[in-house]
C-alpha cells in the first residue's frame, strides 16, 4: 500500500485555516493527508511533511525557519472567491469604499486582485482596524465582517481568498502526483468566470433595454469618436441606420461641427441648444468614463419640437386638474355706475399682456375680475394658476412659487416639484395678497417680472418662464412703500396696468341683483321683504360680497318661511335694524355746533371721509398721506395745514390723533356725524 502523501497548511486564523483545508481537500481527496495549523500553535512538527503551504507571503519566512531543511515549501498565491462579487457590480462607479482585513498587505492584494477581474469602477482604500477613514460608507471584505468600523452603511463580505489554480498545479507537481483532477478543477473555475460574464451581459442587456425605450436620442462613442451604441430614437431623430452606424466615427454619420466640438470637450454638457438640418435640439453630454480598457462619452440628444408638444400636453394635463378659469365678465353681477366703469376698464386691460394689480378690499371679487381678464386674453386656452400669500406660511411658499429641486431640503420629494410659475407657463398666474409677501420674497418676485426666468430652491440652472402675472391686495401698498414693508421697485413693476374694485356699501344697488343671483344658484324660491332690503342697504359690508353670499347660504339653510323678514336675520343684523330705527327717532346732531360755513368746512369733512376710508380698510394713514388723498379730490392742501385741521377736529371730539406711524382715526361722535351729514 502505498503511503499518503503529507501536507501541513500553516495559517494565522481559524477562518483561512478552514476554508484553505476544505478547499485542499476536495482537491485531492483522500491521496493526500492534509495538517493544519496556526502560526501560534506550540505543537507544529513537520518533520515528516512532503510539503508545507505557507497562508501568505507575510509568514513565509517563520514558516521556513520551522520547516526541516530539504521540505519544499510553497508560499500560497490567492484568488479572489468568484461566487461572492455580483453585489460588487451594483456598487455606483467611483464610489469610495475600504477594503478591511487584518493586515494592510492582505487589504491591498485584495484589491490588486479584484482589479485584475476587471471590477476597477471603485475607488479602494486598504483599511486595517484602528486606520482613520474619510467619508467611506461601504466595507468590503474577504471574510473578516468583524473588522469593519461602525457606522458603515454596507458590508459586502466576498468570502475568504482561496488557493489559486497554479498553487494547486504546483502541489501536484511537488508531490509528484498525477494531474487527475486537476481539469475539473480549472473547468470549474473557467465555469465560475463564465457565469461572472454571465451577470455582466445580463447587466449590459438590461442596460440597453433601458436606453432602447428612451424618449431621447442616446449616442456613445468610444476615445475615437467611433459609435459603440445607438438607440432607435436616435436612429430615428437624425436619420440614420443603427446597423451601419456601429462602429463608425460620429464625424461620417452627424456633419455639424457644433455637435462635434462639444463631444470633445472633456466637461459635462448641459441643455445646449444646436441646430441640425433645419431642426433645433436640445443637447446632454457626459462626463468621459473611464474604464480599464476604453473611454466613452454620451451624448442625449432632445427634438425641442417634442419638448413643446410635451410640454402643451402637460398644460392641457394642468387644465383638465383644474388650472383653470371659470368666471367671464358676464358673471360679473351689478347695474351700479361704480361697478360698469370698473369692468370696462378690466376689458381693456384684458386686451393688453401687461402686468396688472388690482386693489379692494377683502372679498370684494378681485379674483372674480382676475379670472375675467383672463378668460378674455390671448392666453386664454393656456394654464391659469391662482396662489394666495396669506393662505401659505413663508416657509412653504417659496418652494411653492419656484418649485424645489431633489434633496432641497428634508422631506424634498424624489424628482424635485414643479412650481406654480413653471405649472403657468405660457398663462397667467394669479397671486391674491401680495402685500403679505415677505421682502425675501419681494426680491424673487421682481426678478422674475424682470428678467422672465425662475431658479428652483436647491437648483443651479435658470429656467425661462412665459407668465402674466396678475396680482392683488387689500392693502395700501403706497402705504407699505413708505414704511419700509414693500419694495417701491416691485411695486412699480406690478403697477403697470391697474384698477380699484369698488367695495359693496358703495354700490349698495347692486344687493338687490347679488342676493337673487345667490338664491338662484341654491335653486331656492325665497322672497326677501323690502325691509330686509333696507337693512342690507344700510348695512357696511366689512367682508363685501363674500358677507352677502354667506348670508345668503344663511337664510337658505336655516330660515323655513318663503318670505325673509328682519327677524329671521342672525342677531347682529337685528341689533343694527334696532339700533338705527332708534336713532332715527333721535334728534340728528346740528353740523353748525362742529363747523362753521366756509371753505374750510369742506376741507374738515373730506379730510374724516379720507380717515373714514383708512379705518375701513384697516389701515392706519398719516397727515401726509391724507394731503395726497385730498389733491386727488381737488383740494389743493399740505400735511402742515392738515396737522392743523386734525387739530381742529380733535379738539371737536370728531378725531382722536395717533402717535407716530399708529394714524390718525375717527371717533364714534366723528362717525355718527359723518354718517348723518
Amino acid at each position: 500500500m502505498v503511503n499518503k502523501k503529507v501536507l501541513a497548511l500553516i495559517t494565522i486564523s481559524e477562518i483561512m485555516s478552514e476554508a484553505f483545508g476544505n478547499q485542499l481537500e476536495s482537491i485531492f481527496g483522500n491521496r493526500v493527508e492534509i495538517r493544519k495549523y496556526l502560526l501560534s500553535d506550540d505543537n507544529i512538527n513537520l518533520s515528516d511533511c512532503d510539503v508545507v503551504l505557507s497562508s501568505s507571503k507575510i509568514i513565509y519566512d517563520k514558516v521556513r525557519e520551522l520547516t526541516p531543511k530539504g521540505i519544499e515549501v510553497i508560499s500560497v498565491r490567492r484568488a479572489i472567491n468568484l461566487e461572492n462579487i455580483s453585489e460588487l457590480f451594483q456598487i455606483i462607479p467611483d464610489t469610495n469604499v475600504l477594503v478591511v482585513s487584518n493586515y494592510k498587505y492582505t487589504a491591498q492584494e485584495t484589491i490588486d486582485l479584484l482589479k485584475k477581474l476587471g471590477i476597477d469602477h471603485l475607488k479602494y482604500r486598504p483599511y486595517t482596524p484602528g486606520d482613520k477613514f474619510n467619508n467611506e460608507k461601504i466595507v468590503i471584505t474577504p471574510g473578516g465582517k468583524s473588522l469593519a468600523p461602525k457606522g458603515m452603511e454596507k458590508v459586502i463580505d466576498i468570502g475568504v481568498k482561496l488557493i489559486d489554480v497554479s498553487t494547486i498545479i504546483e502541489i501536484l507537481f511537488t508531490l509528484k502526483l498525477s494531474l487527475q483532477n486537476s481539469n475539473y478543477l480549472i473547468a470549474n473555475y473557467t465555469k465560475k468566470l463564465v457565469d461572472l460574464n454571465k451577470y455582466s451581459t445580463q447587466i449590459n442587456m438590461v442596460l440597453e433595454g433601458i436606453l432602447a425605450t428612451s424618449h431621447d436620442a442616446i449616442i456613445a462613442v468610444d476615445e475615437n469618436n467611433k459609435v459603440m451604441f445607438m438607440n432607435r430614437t436616435a436612429e430615428k431623430l437624425i436619420n440614420v441606420s443603427m446597423k451601419n452606424s456601429i462602429g463608425e466615427k460620429l464625424d461620417g454619420i452627424i456633419n455639424n461641427d457644433s455637435i462635434l466640438e462639444l463631444l470633445n470637450e472633456d466637461k459635462k454638457i448641459f441643455n445646449e441648444l444646436i441646430s441640425h438640418k433645419n431642426k433645433t435640439f436640445l443637447i446632454n453630454k457626459e462626463e468621459t468614463i473611464q474604464y480599464s480598457v476604453f473611454k466613452a462619452k454620451v451624448l442625449s440628444i432632445k427634438d425641442i419640437t417634442q419638448i413643446q408638444r410635451q410640454e402643451y400636453e402637460i398644460r392641457k394635463k394642468m387644465r383638465d386638474k383644474g388650472f383653470v378659469a371659470k368666471y367671464r365678465f358676464n358673471d360679473i353681477i351689478g347695474i351700479s355706475q361704480k361697478l360698469k366703469n370698473t369692468v370696462k376698464i378690466a376689458k381693456k386691460i384684458a386686451d393688453n399682456d401687461y402686468t396688472v394689480l388690482i386693489k379692494g378690499e377683502s372679498g370684494t371679487g378681485k379674483e372674480l375680475f382676475a379670472q375675467a381678464i383672463y378668460n378674455k386674453s390671448v392666453r386664454k386656452k393656456n394654464p391659469f394658476v391662482a396662489v394666495n400669500f396669506a393662505s401659505l406660511s413663508d416657509s412653504l411658499i417659496e418652494s411653492e412659487l419656484f418649485g424645489y429641486e431633489e434633496g432641497a431640503f428634508t422631506g424634498a420629494k424624489l424628482g424635485g416639484k414643479t412650481g406654480l410659475f413653471e405649472q403657468a407657463h405660457t398663462g397667467v398666474i394669479f397671486i391674491d395678497e401680495i402685500g403679505d409677501a415677505s421682502l425675501t420674497l419681494q426680491a424673487r418676485l421682481l426678478r422674475v417680472l424682470q428678467e422672465k426666468e425662475i431658479m428652483r430652491v436647491g437648483g443651479n440652472s435658470i429656467i425661462p418662464v412665459d407668465v402674466r402675472v396678475i396680482a392683488a391686495t387689500n392693502k395700501d401698498l403706497q402705504l407699505l412703500v413708505q414704511e419700509g414693508k414693500f419694495r417701491k421697485d416691485l411695486y412699480y413693476r406690478l403697477k403697470v396696468l391697474y384698477f380699484n374694485v369698488p367695495p359693496l356699501r358703495e354700490r349698495p344697488e347692486d344687493i338687490y341683483f347679488l342676493v337673487n343671483y345667490f338664491l338662484n344658484n341654491k335653486n331656492d324660491n325665497k322672497t326677501i321683504s323690502d325691509e330686509v332690503y333696507r337693512i342690507f342697504k344700510d348695512h357696511d359690508w366689512p367682508g363685501n360680497v363674500r358677507e352677502l353670499e354667506n348670508l345668503i347660504n344663511y337664510i337658505t339653510s336655516v330660515v323655513e318661511e318663503e318670505k325673509v323678514e328682519p327677524s329671521h336675520l342672525p342677531e347682529e343684523f337685528r341689533l343694527k335694524s334696532h339700533v338705527k330705527n332708534k336713532n332715527n327717532q333721535l334728534k340728528k346732531p346740528d353740523i353748525k355746533l362742529y363747523f362753521n360755513e366756509g371753505r374750510d368746512k369742506e376741507e374738515l369733512i373730506k379730510t374724516m371721509m379720507v380717515l373714514k376710508e383708512a379705518q375701513e380698510a384697516r389701515i392706519n394713514i398719516g397727515r401726509r398721506r391724507i394731503a395726497e388723498r385730498l389733491r386727488e379730490q381737488g383740494i389743493n392742501i399740505s400735511p402742515e395745514m392738515v396737522r392743523s385741521r386734525l387739530k381742529y377736529l380733535e379738539n371737536k371730539g370728531l378725531v382722536r390723533i395717533g402717535k407716530t406711524r399708529q394714524g390718525s382715526k375717527l371717533t364714534e361722535e366723528g362717525k355718527k356725524l359723518l354718517k348723518n351729514i
